[in-house]
């Protein structure tokens, strides 16, 4: 009994499959890899947004504590307080 081998359109419609078998595969891999590289853009800009805010309550916050030290100052201190003025009607 002789041994039953696939046709060579068998064998086409076979390599076919296979062919879009990897092609499907391939696919998913790129958009898995592209919706990453979204996902690290848009964390990105939040770091940046994040880094920007920081720097701007650093600078709010020596400028409050600079307040602070020149009203405490002994130069501060030995002002004179100032009368009010009256508006000439």
């Amino acid at each position: 009994m002789p041994a039953k081998s696939l046709g060579p359109v068998s064998n086409t419609i076979i390599l076919l499959a296979l062919a879009c078998l990897i092609g499907l595969l391939y696919l998913t891999q790129v958009t898995k890899t592209n919706s990453y590289g979204y996902q690290i853009n848009t964390l990105k800009e939040q770091q940046s947004v994040l880094r920007d805010q920081k720097a701007d309550l650093e600078i709010s916050s020596a400028r409050l504590r600079s307040l602070d030290r020149v009203a405490e100052s002994s130069v501060a201190k030995s002002l004179v307080p100032a009368t009010p003025v009256s508006t000439v009607r």
